[in-house]
């Protein structure tokens, strides 16, 4: 009798699961190159994040039972960027959530591939989409601004375009978005993750040069240049993007066996300027970046080689005797 009984509850099963597969068979979500069957319910209400971290801005929420898809895991962390409908609305965003929080109703995603993700600067004023069919806009970059390229693609609803996935500075915090086209790329240049909490310096000594600042765990930087044990990154601060020389042992790169751009001081002899008028000194090559300092009616090392459009590279004194190093505009 018992035999029976699971023997009519089994095709009962059966027919469920079916209906659930059915039910579950998600539209493909298009993104980096492919399209994504991962469907998941959330099984918390919970925050999203722009970013794999409680450090990134906040994209919005889901709620207990919810249905999303995954698009990939984040590669060496427990993080699923999802997208997610909002309101009810056809229009999608994303974001990431903790791993433990989903529960996978069809096939487990893959992890990113950020091998060939590089630094750029975005080449006009423009808007930050929060997914990547680019429906909701929810921030912005300016002419100049450095960002980190995840990867590029083709947009399924905007078939002959194309957009970008980045990463980007705001006061809140680290936030990641898409945007269309309008961006230089700065060749030779990579992604890798901070494994450890460290200090920056703004040149390749602990003892001629001030610190430039502090990188945390698990922060995403951009690899501008390397050379021996030396690594030149910009990173995320709530003040916009900066720049700082460190070991590589503090990171975690994601693209091996590439060949980076060389530190400048190892290629390029600088000439000696003279600064009247006071001069705001950027963080980066551009006006976009935060300022770091002035010079004013002094001489400072020069790298005339080392820049973008009018801005190049100096070295100069602080008053505390330790060294600086930055970018002012050069004016004809």
């Amino acid at each position: 009798m018992l035999k029976s009984k699971k023997m009519r509850f089994t095709p009962l099963v059966l027919l469920f699961l079916g209906l659930v597969i059915v039910f579950f068979n998600p539209t493909p979500t298009f993104a980096d190159g492919f399209t994504t069957n991962s469907v998941a319910v959330s099984n918390v209400s919970q925050t999203v994040y722009t970013g794999p971290g409680t450090n990134y801005v906040i994209s919005g929420s889901i709620s207990y039972g919810e249905r999303v898809y995954i698009m990939d895991k984040e590669p060496g962390m427990a993080w699923y960027r999802i997208v997610y409908n909002v309101n009810g609305s056809p229009a999608q965003k994303s974001g990431y959530v903790p791993t433990n929080t989903m529960d996978i109703l069809t096939s487990y995603p893959k992890d990113a591939n950020y091998s060939n993700g590089y630094q750029a600067y975005s080449g006009e004023d423009q808007a930050v989409s929060s997914g990547p069919t680019l429906d909701i806009v929810d921030g912005s970059i300016e002419k100049g601004e450095g960002i980190t390229v995840f990867y590029s693609y083709t947009p399924i609803n905007l078939p002959y375009r194309t957009a970008y996935y980045i990463e980007y500075s705001t006061a809140s915090g680290p936030k990641r978005g898409y945007i269309l086209e309008s961006i230089h790329v700065c060749a030779k240049t990579a992604i890798a993750r901070v494994n450890s909490n460290a200090n920056l310096y703004y040149g390749t000594s602990s003892s001629s040069y001030a610190v430039a600042g502090t990188v945390f765990t698990n922060e995403y930087v951009t690899v501008l240049a390397k050379n021996d044990d030396w690594v030149y990154i910009e990173y995320n601060t709530n003040s916009g993007r900066k720049r700082g020389y460190f070991s590589q042992g503090y990171l975690y790169f994601f693209k091996t066996g590439f060949e980076y751009n060389d530190l400048y001081n190892y290629h390029y002899v600088p000439d000696t300027i003279e600064i009247g008028t006071r001069r705001n000194v950027y963080a980066g090559p551009t006006s976009a970046y935060p300022i770091i300092g002035y010079v004013e009616n002094e001489s400072v090392r020069c790298y005339l080689n080392v820049g973008y459009n009018d801005y190049r590279m100096i070295e100069y004194k602080t008053s505390s005797g330790l060294s600086k190093t930055g970018f002012i505009e050069i004016r004809n």
